[in-house]
């Protein structure tokens, strides 16, 4: 699990004495393929996309 997403969740739950339960059962992830460096400026916009239609609470970016 990411240190961005960890802080996060604990943060949310600060009273929980292990907040990996949490989410190893409501954190979901989705990705999409993209071939080569073509497609490296529309990542960005299939991101806000999927942002915009899933409309997830948080979201973060692991990739950097």
């Amino acid at each position: 699990m990411s240190c961005q997403l960890r802080a996060g969740v604990d943060h949310l739950f600060p009273t929980a004495p292990d907040t990996r339960a949490i989410v190893l059962d409501c954190v979901g992830l989705s990705y999409v393929e993209l071939d080569g460096d073509k497609n490296a400026a529309n990542r960005f916009y299939l991101e806000d996309l999927a942002i915009g239609l899933m409309r997830p609470p948080l979201n973060v970016d692991i990739e950097r």
